[in-house]
């Protein structure tokens, strides 16, 4: 297939999981073109599956914040030349169906974009919002390419609290095809009026072969370490692992906590750090490549994920890090939040607690440090559910044989 996705910024360092979709389709003989805007940061070239896979050489930017009126202009004088009557056409219905708020340069680049884009089989969006514009540049070229759509966070959470109840309702009625990442996000989505019948839940995954497991056990003379990796943002709960993290403390001395991620909290969270008394066991690493996340994860002993629902309603979908930390043995302690419960079995691969409770939280992480026996057996299981249900491989096969499928559905109307 000729498929063209249809995200946000390319590439993005916390968006490894576009990044795997990506590659596994093209190691399974798909061709990609990747519509973007330009990444929110420089470092997120350093990507080593991006220059392995020079993805660069296949982004057609799309939609540039500052406005790609150069770019419109070229690609708008070919279009006219060569097919003057439809470009005309396809001016008018973008001019008709302007939107307040709309930017209308913006939209009639990402309309030329995707006409001088060579014919794909099928649409692919990342996010719900990028499904929105797929869906109404499309429907301004007159196309019937099919359109499958991935909902994965913020676009069924805190988006929605910012957007009319309409908001998806074009995209439910003419996308071919939602893919939740979680059975719970599945059922939000019928809650908002999508039909069942255009709902499959596809989880996000990690390559279990490139994570070297090992059971845990206490290293001799050194302190429990726990690891979180995570964005420096309100949903990730890290404020409330700090209060949890400074009462283990107390029972648990011999313990640090290492915390791999940026964001905008940054130094409110180290404020916090300092008046709670923990800058020397607490280590803000900052935002790492992969392949150094890794390094992080093979000298940890515990994974820390306190996640809760932001003030602005923003939660999140089934983290990855998550995974990647079962994969390779470690225990995990989380939240009862969003898809969460579905990798993480309370009990079994590690400890689930309420939101925003540090004496809760407290207690699940000090049973783990105090109870290094039971580390083994938590992290065997964690690995096990990796590898039947969150392979990347897997899950790559069922991807590429769900999109086969949609590309040879009838299209729904426009």
């Amino acid at each position: 297939m000729r498929i063209v996705f249809v995200v946000g910024g390319f590439p993005e360092l916390s968006e490894t999981f576009i990044l795997d979709q990506m590659t596994g389709l093209l190691d399974r003989g798909h061709d990609l073109t990747i519509l973007a805007r330009p990444p929110s940061s420089s470092a997120a070239g350093e990507h080593a599956t991006v220059r392995e896979y020079r993805l660069m050489e296949r982004v057609r930017v799309w939609d540039r914040l500052r406005g790609p009126r150069q770019e419109a202009r070229t690609q708008t004088v070919a279009l006219l030349r060569s097919h003057p009557i439809r470009t005309a056409g396809d001016l008018s219905r973008v001019v008709a169906g302007f939107r307040p708020g709309d930017n209308l340069l913006r939209f009639w680049s990402r309309v030329t974009t995707l006409r001088t884009t060579p014919a794909p089989d099928l649409l692919f969006a990342q996010f719900g919002p990028n499904g929105v514009l797929a869906e109404r540049a499309r429907a301004v070229c007159g196309m019937t390419v099919p359109l499958v759509v991935t909902f994965l966070g913020h676009d069924l959470s805190r988006l929605l609290q910012r957007r009319s109840p309409g908001y998806y309702r074009r995209l439910f009625a003419h996308g071919d095809l939602m893919l939740p990442l979680s059975r719970h996000f599945q059922d939000r989505l019928v809650a908002i009026g999508c039909p069942p019948s255009k709902i499959r839940v596809q989880h996000l995954g990690v390559d279990a072969a490139r994570f070297a497991f090992r059971a845990r056990t206490p290293r001799p003379g050194q302190p429990k370490r726990i690891l979180s990796v995570a964005r420096l943002v309100e949903k990730k709960g890290l404020a409330t692992g700090l209060e949890a993290f400074a009462r283990v403390r107390r029972e648990a001395p011999d313990v640090s906590w290492h915390i791999v991620g940026d964001g905008p909290l940054r130094g409110e969270l180290e404020s916090l750090r300092t008046s709670l008394g923990l800058t020397d066991h607490i280590v803000f690493h900052g935002a790492m490549p992969r392949e150094r996340v890794r390094e992080q994860l093979d000298q940890a002993d515990l994974f820390l994920a306190p996640s809760v629902t932001a003030a602005d309603g923003d939660q999140e979908g089934t983290p990855v890090a998550i995974m990647e930390a079962m994969a390779v043995g470690l225990p995990v302690v989380s939240t009862l939040h969003s898809g969460i419960p579905e990798v993480v079995r309370d009990g079994i691969t590690g400890l689930l607690v309420p939101e925003r409770d540090p004496e809760a939280l407290a207690a699940a992480v000090g049973q783990l440090v105090l109870h290094p026996e039971r580390w083994g057996d938590l992290g065997r299981a964690g690995r096990a559910v990796i590898e039947r249900e969150y392979d990347t491989r897997i899950l790559g096969d069922r991807l590429a044989e769900i999109l086969e499928g949609v590309r040879h559905r009838p299209p729904c109307p426009s």
